[in-house]
């Protein structure tokens, strides 16, 4: 049984792409899995036009990572206030970004391996009539987790 609005041919949208080379994402690359290592090299992963995208959600997660095969994920150039590019070098990093048709909003989990310390970096941006307080609290557990918080000024 089909779910209710849904047709026999319609398209199904369960699948992903594997990413093994420099990869440009199109509007309907909403998963990808990437696999970076020797044989490969680094990979630039770049996002679809950020206004081609409004309203959707696109994913990634790193099957195989490392220093010397690091994943760049990048824009086109055409974010507003863009976070900067950013790099995945570990096995089940990931990235979760979100497009309003002007801006990327993207949150990066990294699995951190080894050593307990590593840094985490909050950003965040506020209308004028909102304001956001300078500070930001970021930990991270022996575990591997990381957490980050933000607190709204008063």
């Amino acid at each position: 049984m089909l779910e209710k609005g849904f047709r026999e041919q319609d398209t199904v949208m369960g699948k992903f792409a594997a990413v093994t080379a420099d990869y440009q994402m199109t509007e309907r690359d909403y998963a990808v899995r990437i696999w970076a290592n020797d044989a490969s090299g680094p990979i630039t992963l770049t996002l679809p036009p950020v206004e081609q995208a409004k309203g959707r959600v696109y994913c990634g997660v790193c099957r195989e990572a490392d220093v010397n095969a690091a994943v760049l994920v990048q824009d086109k150039d055409d974010s507003e206030c863009w976070m900067g590019d950013f790099v995945m070098d570990g096995d089940c990093d990931s990235f979760m970004c979100y497009s309003d048709g002007l801006k990327w909003f993207c949150s990066v989990e990294q699995k951190f391996q080894g050593s307990p310390s590593a840094s985490a970096t909050v950003s965040a941006s506020a209308s004028p009539s909102h304001s956001v307080s300078p500070s930001a609290s970021a930990s991270v557990s022996p575990s591997s987790s990381a957490s980050a918080s933000i607190s709204p000024s008063q």
